[in-house]
């Protein structure tokens, strides 16, 4: 995990002394994902998966931002559809550069061998935000996930969005989670999710 937690690191910071554009909180995304997961019983088996995410966000005044977001995928016909509903705050560093914080409530509904499952949760996340001139931006954080049933889940996630104009953009997002809970009997290791998506700035 500690591979994950530097590049986090390193993305956060190497923006810092770039020339910044503007950062907007404001936005609409739909992405398709692509998920990995990783089985600590079996070294040698993973399995895969893929589906779709959207998220909105919003400010709230001038320091604070809402969002809520969901994503749905499948592995080995058990379906999991997480949503998640934040509150955060940002704190300028520099031009272009802001602290972030984020705490936030998760709902994580499932479904296998035709029984539906809700499990309950939270999450607190630390990161910066960065531009880089008027077309780039990249982002990374730092988790902490508690679930109903499952064990504390340390996460990193990292990010980018390229700008076509001030309305539409690419973005492109990476998150790492270390689980450990019980999967068709099995425990479970690390979740690494791929997420290719565009997204709506207003």
């Amino acid at each position: 995990m500690k591979k994950h937690i530097t590049l986090a690191l390193a993305l956060a910071i190497a923006p810092s002394a770039a020339f910044a554009g503007e950062l907007s909180y404001g936005y609409v995304e739909a992405a398709y994902t692509d998920s990995t997961l990783s089985l600590n019983t079996f070294d040698f088996y993973d399995t895969s998966d893929n589906g779709y995410a959207l998220k909105v966000s919003s400010p709230i005044g001038e320091r604070f931002y809402g969002s809520m977001g969901m994503h749905a995928e499948t592995f080995d016909g058990q379906e999991v559809k997480p949503w998640e509903l934040a509150l955060g705050v940002r704190q300028p560093m520099a031009e272009g550069v802001d602290f972030v914080a984020e705490v936030a409530y998760l709902g994580v509904n499932s479904r296998a061998d035709g029984t539906s499952y809700h499990n309950d949760g939270y999450r607190v996340a630390a990161g910066v935000r960065a531009a880089i001139g008027e077309h780039v931006e990249l982002a990374a954080k730092a988790t902490w996930t508690d679930v109903e049933n499952a064990d504390d889940v340390v996460g990193v996630n990292v990010g980018a969005h390229v700008k076509f104009n001030q309305t539409w953009g690419a973005v492109a997002q990476y998150h790492y989670n270390e689980y450990n809970f019980i999967y068709y009997g099995i425990d479970t290791g690390d979740v690494d999710t791929w997420q290719v998506g565009v997204r709506y700035s207003f």
